[in-house]
């Protein structure tokens, strides 16, 4: 079926599995995904119409909710009480799940695993081309958020407004401030690599911010027949589709009638991922309906602006200053306030409306910082292995029990 804007919504979150006792990556989805489904299996079907599926290494599985459905706060819902529902086969396991978007002392060259199920000759060209040993690749977990649209208008609508939107995301929702045991100069360490795992072949992300696409034939035309003609003298087998190839920021899938957005980092509980999640529909729905700016001047805004704007995000946070006052008006955000991000986006909230379930999960955000922002707070300083673990351990029960961290 093909909905029109904002009728539906699908989202997946991506989790590490780990050792219960000492929250050391586990490389056993294969395994989690077999005690659900009694045999061998790639993706579960939980309660409530939400699924369970591996991804590209042994260590990290997605939850999501199939089908699409029209109340966010009923996507959580279902997401909390299906991932309520594994917790016998995770304890048989002697393992949990934790979230944010990486593990903060894994050594991807020495501990990732690929998947060895279905589709693992498309890994492991991935493999091969790209080296997914390492950050960016196998320590990356994030929310994936599905926005439906009808014909190239609304594709066109919606691909602008979420474009010129995505360098505030990182702002909003980083939770990755420490790779390897180490405080990075991040907010948003997964992003940081995210946007360079691809370097061999850059067509491929595009610098993450999209270009200004006006319909479908024209997105064949700029961005996935491109990477089709890049990627085929490296892959002759044909095993690689350029639509799953392209990793921009917000990624086109014409063959389910969605614009998929991939920036948002994976939050300590359900409820605060679809939390961030209801507060971008909304602004992405007053964007469309060219509340602050109209559809021109959204569309037409600099690319390299974008970018740079995107850059600061990442690595500042909601600290990071907007790069030019144009950036700031697409949103209504004068230039008499003070202009950084964290304003800006505290511009927004104010008024939102989400629905009512989300409004705890909002407030505590905006009251105590982006979970990055609590992580670091909570770490004082204190990077010791025996320290880390307090700190991610109370994360993981944060999920557990749909609960904000750092209160």
């Amino acid at each position: 079926m093909i909905y029109s804007l904002f009728e539906v919504y699908g989202v997946e979150i991506e989790y590490v599995l780990v050792k219960e006792d000492s929250l050391d990556v586990l490389p056993k989805v294969d395994q989690l995904l077999a005690s659900l489904a009694l045999k061998p299996a790639s993706d579960v079907d939980l309660s409530g119409g939400v699924g369970l599926s591996n991804e590209l290494v042994r260590h990290v599985v997605e939850v999501k909710n199939d089908p699409p459905l029209s109340s966010l706060t009923e996507i959580a819902q279902k997401i909390f009480l299906a991932l309520s529902s594994i917790q016998e086969p995770l304890n048989q396991l002697q393992a949990c799940l934790l979230p944010t978007g990486m593990h903060p002392w894994m050594d991807p060259a020495k501990e990732t695993l690929l998947w060895q199920g279905d589709y693992q000759e498309v890994y492991h060209q991935y493999h091969r081309l790209f080296n997914c040993y390492r950050h960016g690749w196998a320590n990356l977990q994030s929310t994936h958020l599905n926005l439906p649209f009808k014909g190239d208008k609304e594709f066109c609508q919606l691909h602008t407004a979420i474009r010129v939107l995505l360098p505030l995301l990182p702002a909003l929702a980083a939770s990755s401030p420490v790779a390897e045991g180490k405080i990075t100069d991040y907010q948003d360490t997964r992003l940081h690599y995210y946007a360079s795992n691809q370097a061999k072949l850059p067509i491929l992300s595009g610098g993450i911010i999209p270009e200004a696409i006006a319909s479908e034939q024209e997105y064949w035309e700029k961005i996935l027949d491109p990477i089709e003609k890049a990627i085929r003298p490296l892959d002759a087998e044909e095993v690689l589709e350029p639509i799953f190839l392209n990793s921009r920021g917000v990624i086109a899938r014409f063959d389910r009638h969605a614009l998929e957005i991939r920036l948002l980092d994976t939050q300590e509980c359900v409820g605060a991922d679809l939390a961030l999640a209801s507060l971008v529909v909304w602004v992405l729905k007053k964007m469309v309906e060219e509340k602050w700016s109209s559809f021109e001047s959204q569309f037409s805004f600099s690319q390299d602006l974008l970018k740079k704007q995107l850059a600061q995000s990442i690595s500042l946070g909601e600290q990071a200053p907007i790069v030019d006052t144009d950036y700031g008006r697409l949103f209504g955000f004068s230039s008499g306030k003070r202009q950084d991000l964290k304003t800006l986006w505290r511009f927004l909230w104010q008024q939102s409306e989400v629905e009512d379930f989300f409004r705890p999960f909002l407030e505590a955000r905006f009251k105590y910082g982006s979970l990055s922002q609590r992580i670091l707070k909570h770490l004082a300083g204190d990077l010791s292995k025996d320290h880390l673990k307090k700190v991610y351990s109370q994360l993981a029960d944060c999920l557990k029990k749909n609960q904000v961290y750092g209160l």
